[in-house]
């Protein structure tokens, strides 16, 4: 052992105030270290006041003994104690108590100076973070006070009593949320996180924060609390969704395909398979406007701090043109990794790194937060508290404390962290909005949505950390009500693939730090896996044949089948006569018993394979049969569509005893469902398939209402490109509060389909303009939707009368494609194939010499189908009516037109195009009036009735409700 190092102050007391004159620094000097290979981790605590960190900045080589010179700057008054911790080598590094002795001195406030009444000033001036979006370095550099509970009294703060000061800087006030507050959020709001353990406990922390004791009382042995998935939880119409994500793991293209092992463990499989997951779970994320999360944390790297080790800008690029939220980009060093590492100037280095990267994202909706100057100043109160400060750390705990709520009444706190629980009010904070504006809609709005105050949560967990696990759309399972202990059905099995032997022949190319020590990294070629043998492929070979002889027996069935559709289709005496000539010795009818024995032995296999179908389904006719009985208009609803499913395959006279058989085969397998053992009552909920949709996790799902927006630069057609995102946000809030779900397509969503090329290269032949492109793109995009609740499509400027949710799945049973709208496609409603059908036909048509009289569009080529075509025959159009009204049904008045209550009612939904809008402002007198907006040209191209359709139709729709259907 070394001799202690002897910490000393400048001086024994400090006058606060000179600060003001000049830098009060408290110089901190540490002699005999073992410097470079041992840092020293420095922390002035000021018990319940304040807790910080001094800064290394040089070694003082013209002092004897070159002692390292720390600096720190007293922000309030109090009595002060220095802690030193010594960061050993990577060897010993997990065990890192206090060195010995006790250094302690006091800061005092001048006379007529009062730290307390400074602070307060300081927090008074600040804007709150959330609303400051001009700069985009904001979190960069993280620098501020950590003020104990002792010092601010009852000002707002953590559960804990803490409050974070943010420095001049930054400049901007981090508002806090009381649980009494979050419980009355009114509208569906989400928060992502995706990183990797140290992530996690913001997670954690947010979860603990939007419980109740009773809800939360598990959750330390919870099947969330440790997931190395996917996990979110939804409580008070909040949703927290946490996603490992282990980005420093990714790799650019063209990189090494070698397998990446720590120790022993593989951690990513050979290939970009990881990193192109990565990249499917940020598509998926986005695909469904919907649902897009409010604010994203994402961890881009985790040690050694982030250098650009792969494309970052891949995901900055695909941020949605109008999303409106927030992505904060963090390095992964909430741990305070490497915080008593180096000195000050690599540390600035480095920030001054991000903060360069940052401006060339060239994207104001992206921060980047500064981990190591978050987490500094409390390395000594991490997951295993002030003996284990190190270069890797969580800074979450589980705990069993308690705080007093602004009832005064104690509630119990399950998860003890200032640094994660300050990030999480940060994130809660851009998800909500500015305090006062979210207290005053809490006070003065009603929610739109229903508030759903029952805890559910979904998870989809597997049983080993390795290798990393990043699974697009993973099946999850969801409950409602408590967190539970975790269950072995929870947890999705797995084993840890071990590394082969040859590699630790191969040098380490890394080590790294993790919570549970050093390991060591090593790149392992791909050959170095277990190969197949001859015996593998000769099992392959085995299989192969045996899959072929099935496929030939199954050719045989469908060819058999086939005849007797063919048989049951012909005229009685063609029948008759195919019969006596292959020697049927009895003739098949409705009315007749025997059949041919080949024809008997065909209804015994159909029974045998529907019979091992419905075995092998269980699970989907179990959720059918469900469906129907949640559906008290016909409970069998499911059961009709199989027997009209049958007679349109085999014909309305199909024999006897060929649906005997099927019938059998169905209720053999029906009844082997029914002798499985039951589940409780939450089981259909538990073994639902969630995603990313928290709106999903119903008894039986709402209908979706699509529409098509791909934004215009600069704005087209009468508006500004605000005002087309003002009318998007506006249609799904109308669609939503009538029960719909809702869900806006782009031009990624039409770029799927299989005949994209084919349509835009055609449309460019005929010279479309964008937005005529846009058009036909919506078309595409909806026919590739294949939710069984979707099929729905309407303009974003159609809003909904008379077609509540429950309408439109009454609607939507009708077969074929339906419009409303005759042959403009403002309301609409298909299943896929006829969706495609459609669409085929459109692509036929783009033609440059299509013998119409108007300029091409997607309509005009509908008329044209309408013209020359067979709507049912040729088409599959079931409902081809006019139920959807051109404009405001409103009565004229110049003054405040008033709406037709009469009209609206007879209309399931209101298209208030560009042109009946402007038929409505300028003619009818029909346009309803809005305070304070006035004129007919606002800009360039920009006019009055276009651009606030938004406005206008959200008036609509209160009136409407208000005066045509009774409701507030």
């Amino acid at each position: 052992m070394h001799p202690t190092p002897s910490p000393t102050t400048q001086s024994g007391e400090i006058d606060r105030k000179l600060e003001h004159i000049f830098p009060a620094d408290v110089h901190i000097k540490i002699f005999n270290h073992q410097h470079p290979t041992k840092w020293y981790s420095v922390t002035i605590v000021s018990q319940g006041v304040y807790t910080g960190t001094a800064s290394f900045l040089r070694l003082v080589k013209d002092r004897p003994g070159t002692p390292l010179l720390y600096s720190w700057i007293p922000k309030v008054k109090g009595d002060y104690e220095i802690i030193v911790h010594e960061l050993g080598s990577k060897e010993n590094n997990p065990y890192t108590p206090p060195m010995a002795g006790e250094y302690k001195f006091t800061v005092t406030d001048k006379q007529g100076y009062d730290s307390h009444v400074n602070i307060m000033h300081e927090i008074a001036r600040m804007p709150p973070c959330q609303t400051v979006d001009n700069r985009q370095d904001l979190y960069t550099i993280w620098d501020g006070s950590w003020i104990g509970p002792n010092m601010h009294g009852n000002l707002p703060g953590m559960r804990t009593g803490w409050y974070f000061l943010p420095s001049k800087d930054m400049n901007c006030n981090i508002e806090y949320f009381t649980d009494e507050e979050l419980r009355k959020n009114p509208e569906e709001k989400s928060i992502y996180i995706l990183g990797s353990s140290k992530e996690r406990g913001i997670f954690l922390s947010l979860v603990d924060m939007i419980l109740d004791g009773k809800e939360k009382g598990r959750l330390h042995d919870s099947v969330i609390a440790k997931c190395w998935g996917r996990a979110f939880v939804l409580k008070n119409n909040l949703k927290v969704l946490y996603q490992d994500w282990r980005s420093n793991y990714f790799q650019n293209a063209g990189a090494s395909s070698d397998y990446l092992c720590h120790n022993e463990k593989v951690v990513r499989e050979g290939g970009m398979t990881y990193t192109e997951n990565g990249h499917k779970v940020w598509d998926e994320i986005f695909r469904d406007r919907s649902s897009w999360p409010s604010v994203i944390l994402m961890s881009t790297g985790n040690h050694e701090g982030f250098y650009g080790g792969y494309d970052l800008q891949h995901f900055i690029n695909r941020l949605p043109s109008t999303w409106k939220g927030k992505l904060l980009l963090t390095d992964g060093a909430f741990s305070a990794m490497r915080a008593g590492d180096g000195d000050e100037g690599a540390y600035v280095k480095y920030r001054n790194f991000i903060r360069e990267l940052v401006f060339g994202l060239k994207d104001s909706r992206v921060h980047w937060l500064d981990g190591k100057g978050i987490s500094k100043e409390h390395r000594m109160y991490a997951e295993n508290g002030p003996d284990h400060v190190t270069g890797s750390q969580h800074f979450h705990k589980l705990c069993k404390s308690s705080y007093m709520d602004t009832n005064g009444q104690e509630q119990p706190m399950n998860i003890c962290s200032n640094v994660t629980e300050v990030i999480g009010q940060l994130l809660i904070g851009y998800a909500l909005g500015p305090k006062e504006e979210y207290l005053k809609r809490i006070a003065n709005t009603a929610s739109l949505y229903n508030g759903n105050n029952e805890l559910v949560y979904c998870h989809a967990c597997p049983e080993d950390l390795l290798p990393f696990h990043i699974t697009p759309e993973p099946p999850m399972m969801c409950d409602a009500g408590t967190l539970h202990a975790q269950s072995r059905s929870e947890i999705h099995a797995g084993a840890p693939q071990l590394c082969p032997k040859r590699c630790f022949d191969i040098p380490p190319s890394n080590e790294v730090q993790t919570q549970s020590g050093i390991v060591y990294e090593r790149n392992c070629p791909m050959e170095y896996f277990v190969q197949p043998t001859d015996a593998d492929f000769e099992s392959l070979d085995k299989m192969t044949k045996e899959i072929d002889q099935l496929e030939q027996e199954l050719k045989q069935i469908t060819a058999a089948n086939q005849v007797v559709q063919q048989m049951n289709q012909s005229p009685p005496e063609v029948r008759q006569a195919a019969l006596k000539s292959s020697n049927a010795n009895a003739f098949i009818s409705e009315s007749e018993v025997d059949m041919p024995p080949s024809l008997y032995n065909l209804w015994i296999i159909n029974a045998v394979i529907l019979a091992i179908l419905a075995m092998c389904y269980r699970s989907k006719i179990q959720s059918i049969l469900q469906d129907d009985w949640n559906n008290t208009e016909n409970p069998y609803s499911s059961l009709s569509k199989l027997h009209l499913s049958f007679n349109r395959l085999h014909g309305d006279k199909a024999p006897k005893k060929y649906v005997l058989g099927a019938g059998v085969g169905l209720l053999v397998g029906l009844v082997c469902i029914a002798s499985f053992p039951s589940k409780d009552k939450n089981q259909s909920l538990r073994n639902t398939s969630m995603i990313l949709r928290s709106n999903a996790i119903t008894a039986s799902r709402r209908p979706v209402m699509t529409t098509f927006f791909e934004p215009v630069k600069g704005g087209c057609c009468g508006m500004s490109e605000e005002g087309h995102l003002n009318l998007v946000a506006a249609w799904e809030k109308a669609w939503r509060s009538l029960g719909w779900d809702t869900k806006v397509y782009n031009e990624a969503d039409a770029r799927r389909h299989p005949k994209f090329k084919l349509a835009s290269q055609k449309l460019h032949d005929v010279g479309l303009n964008e937005y005529e492109q846009r058009c036909v793109w919506r078309w595409l995009a909806a026919a590739n939707d294949d939710d069984p609740m979707g099929g729905w499509q309407s303009d974003y400027d159609t809003f909904p009368l008379s077609l509540t949710a429950e309408q439109g799945l009454k609607l939507m049973n009708i077969p074929g494609f339906k419009s409303w709208t005759k042959h403009v496609p403002s309301l609409l409603h298909g299943d896929q194939d006829s969706w495609n059908r459609i669409v085929d036909m459109m692509i036929d048509h783009i033609r440059g010499d299509l013998d119409t009289k108007y300029q091409l569009s997607d309509m005009v080529i509908i008329m044209y189908l309408r013209d020359h075509y067979d709507l049912l025959m040729d088409l599959g159009i079931t409902v081809w009516e006019d139920k959807v009204y051109s404009g405001f049904p409103y009565h004229p008045d110049e003054v405040k037109p008033t709406i037709n209550c009469d009209t609206a009612k007879e209309y399931l939904a209101a298209h208030i195009s560009h042109a009946a809008s402007q038929a409505d402002y300028n003619e009818k007198h029909t346009y309803p009036k809005l305070e304070g907006k006035g004129g007919v040209v606002l800009s360039d191209g920009v006019h009055y009735f276009a651009e606030y359709r938004a406005e206008t139709a959200t008036v609509m729709m209160e009136d409407f409700s208000k005066e045509c259907t009774g409701n507030q």
